[in-house]
């Protein structure tokens, strides 16, 4: 073969090698940005399913919060309609046991009876005050 022949087929070999390496990285970066896009879509529906799965079990404990606390605050209520039934016979009882009709009276001389009141409060007050001592 001559050195003319050898410098055309080299060069005809290394345009061919060029147009292969060039349709090969094509190919690869084609299939580099196919598979980011894949990627990109799973990372999306990833995200959107852990949001909404998160989503859903805040609802949920939000849902079960609201119960117990609608059902504590009825418990609540409860309890405390019935200490204070409790305490209204109790003071029912007291009232009945009073001599000389004071719940009329009472109620016909309110100044008077609000008059006692003070009086049993103060008296209760200072038995109960601690004593002070002096400097």
């Amino acid at each position: 073969m001559s050195k003319k022949t050898i410098e055309t087929r080299t060069k005809e070999d290394l345009e061919t090698l060029k147009d292969d390496v060039a349709a090969g990285m094509k190919e690869f970066g084609d299939k580099v940005n196919q598979t980011a896009e894949n990627v990109k879509k799973y990372n999306t529906s990833f995200m959107e399913d852990g949001a909404a799965r998160f989503s859903r079990k805040f609802e949920g404990l939000k849902s079960d919060a609201i119960e117990k606390a609608n059902d504590t605050v009825k418990t609540i209520g409860k309890d405390v309609n019935h200490g204070l039934d409790q305490y209204n016979k109790k003071v029912q009882d007291l009232a009945d046991s009073m001599p000389g009709d004071f719940i009329k009276n009472s109620s016909r001389y309110p100044w008077v009876a609000i008059s006692l009141i003070l009086v049993a409060g103060f008296t209760l007050g200072f038995l109960l005050k601690p004593t002070r001592q002096s400097l």
